[in-house]
């Protein structure tokens, strides 16, 4: 038990430098703390892992081993029996499999994490998560009404449930953003992107990977509606 626990509180140190995207040094402590998590033969540790090192090597490029260290990790929380951890797990990798040319598995998994939550029968956070993704499993198949109702649905459940300063916010203001401009409401696009811009600066800094993904898109909505000097700032 004080070894779990230990190696918790060593994953915890993972999960803090992938929220401030350090994922080099994040995707290096969980391969170092790899060996003795596999020595413990505790299913849900490993899931926990598998789902971090999953995430961290997407968020660097390496999309194939990133879903199946993903895949490796439904296996673990599946085996272990814990819904929540499945959830978890399903919901970044239905974005995996939307983000890299695997549309028809992540609206399949994304069925399979409805029935999921709606098993659990709650779980605010998770079912947030979950609408964002499914969002934006839907916004790249050109469903652009699905997408924004499931992100209308994340933004209610962020008001409902969320501290002002969670990033989060951020999110959704960024999935509503990019639907309304591949809608063609520039309008619309404009305001919620730079939103999402200001939040993500305001809560993890100017210089975190997010804020560099809110500029890109921000662009081509000030370009399209003519605002060219925004646009190439």
């Amino acid at each position: 038990r004080a070894t779990v626990e230990k190696l918790g509180e060593r994953l915890a140190q993972v999960k803090v430098l992938q929220d401030a995207g350090r994922y080099k040094a994040g995707l290096e402590l969980a391969r170092e703390l790899e060996p003795q998590v596999s020595a413990t033969a505790y299913l849900p540790l490993q899931a926990e892992l598998r789902y971090y090192m999953g995430w961290l090597l997407q968020q660097q490029g390496q999309a194939k081993d990133g879903i199946g260290q993903l895949e490796q990790a439904f296996d673990l929380a599946e085996s272990s029996r814990s819904d929540r951890a499945r959830l978890q797990v399903l919901a970044k990798l239905i974005h995996a499999f939307a983000n890299n040319g695997r549309p028809e598995e992540a609206e399949r998994w994304g069925k399979v994490a409805l029935a999921i939550l709606k098993r659990l029968g709650g779980e605010p956070t998770l079912a947030f998560d979950l609408m964002g993704n499914l969002g934006t499993s839907a916004l790249l198949q050109g469903r652009y009404q699905e997408a924004w109702d499931y992100f209308e649905r994340a933004r209610a459940l962020a008001q409902a449930t969320l501290k002002p300063e969670d990033p989060k916010h951020a999110k959704v203001s960024f999935g509503l953003g990019l639907t309304a401009m591949r809608m063609g409401d520039f309008s619309k696009a404009i305001p919620l992107l730079r939103d999402s811009l200001q939040q993500t600066e305001a809560v993890k800094g100017k210089q975190h990977p997010e804020s560099g993904t809110r500029h890109t898109n921000l662009a081509p909505p000030y370009r399209e509606s003519g605002d060219l000097q925004r646009a190439l700032r």
